[in-house]
């Protein structure tokens, strides 16, 4: 059974290979005192239990380090994107009502709506680890922001158990083991590269940090740290394809979503050896919830994968029927791991959650 403090590094075998990057060769034993060190470095900085904390920054290390380190204080990481102006940064932090932002120092804004703290400073404080107490499942684990593309940005709010659940449906797929290793190749910011950090923790698989998840750090990742799992959108997999990028032996499943796949590129993919798997998901999922395996797909190429037990996904009415199939409507899910909803949005949330079930808007 899976204990919710391996998000706390709790339950993890010291000498296991915790997380890697053309700077780091961390175990788990190490990866703890790194991030004790960093919550009493955040501690004395003046972030509490349940404060909310922004993070600016591409994928790094000190990323991963400090979104463990506001767990083990019980503050809330709110992963924000690096695309972003400082008028929607600020928009964001104010609708999070973030406390602090941690900002990598290749990041710079000249007046942020909260106080900002160095990303990237080096702790010195004491090594440990602040409590031993299990975390409430319910708990808030993150703040994810939804891209907007449809009006303003919603946070989303996952709690411990929907990262959890999320990941031990999706485990039914990926069939983890010790010895993998996870390329962190999608941001952080968004669900997809938050859910690398978490099934590397939940199933003690190593993290690979690449230099970049441009092409180029994607091929060096492949070819340097050799890693069994990777998960791609559309426009990543095209660009290696198009650079002659080919997978290393030891992987094993590329996820492949957050965008319409195209038969070409499938096939392409296939012939040039990646073992693709068409995913269909959002944040207010907490990741994918429908899979479309190889196999399956030769014999429907179109279909976005079948839902993942005990994900349930339906089609439906205006007014939220079932409709038969072939009928055009929403896409409407049920999964133990949705959102806790919208934060401190209940108007939104009551238009997307009704009974348990997820109205995605999507067609």
């Amino acid at each position: 059974m899976l204990s919710i403090n391996s998000f706390l590094l709790r339950t993890q075998n010291p000498g296991l290979s915790a997380v890697k990057s053309s700077t780091v060769n961390l175990n788990y034993a190490e990866l703890k005192s790194e991030v004790g060190r960093t919550a009493y470095e955040l501690k004395k900085s003046g972030i509490e239990e349940n404060d909310n904390v922004a993070i600016i920054s591409s994928n790094s290390f000190n990323y991963f380090v400090s979104v463990l380190a506001l767990w083990q204080i019980g503050a809330v990481p709110v992963p924000i994107s690096t695309r972003y102006t400082q008028s929607e940064v600020n928009e964001l932090l104010q609708t999070a009502g973030c406390k602090a932002s941690l900002v990598a120092d290749d990041i710079s804004f000249d007046n942020l709506d909260a106080e900002v703290l160095s990303l990237n400073r080096k702790a010195k404080g004491k090594d440990e680890l602040l409590s031993d107490e299990e975390v409430n499942p319910q708990n808030t684990a993150v703040i994810i922001f939804t891209s907007g593309t449809s009006g303003k940005a919603k946070g989303v709010e996952l709690s411990f158990n929907s990262l959890l659940q999320s990941a031990k449906i999706g485990n039914q797929l990926l069939n983890h083991t010790k010895e993998d290793s996870w390329l962190a190749s999608l941001p952080f910011y968004h669900i997809g590269g938050f859910s690398i950090i978490t099934r590397s923790l939940l199933f003690r698989s190593s993290l690979i940090i690449p230099d970049s998840i441009k092409t180029e750090g994607i091929a060096k990742a492949l070819n340097d740290f050799q890693p069994t799992l990777a998960s791609f959108v559309p426009t990543q997999l095209k660009r290696l394809i198009e650079n002659e990028v080919t997978p290393n032996e030891e992987l094993r499943m590329v996820l492949l979503g957050g965008g319409h796949v195209d038969n070409k590129l499938f096939s392409s993919a296939m012939y040039d050896g990646w073992n693709i798997v068409k995913v269909y998901g959002a944040t207010e999922t907490a990741s994918f919830v429908t899979a479309l395996t190889i196999d399956d797909w030769m014999e429907k190429p179109k279909s976005a994968g079948k839902a993942i037990a005990p994900n349930i996904v339906r089609v439906v009415s205006e007014s939220r029927f079932q409709l038969n199939p072939g009928d055009i409507g929403e896409i409407a899910v049920y999964s133990p791991a949705l959102m806790k909803g919208y934060y401190k949005n209940e108007e939104e949330t009551s238009k997307r959650i009704e009974e348990g079930v997820y109205y995605s808007g999507d067609i």
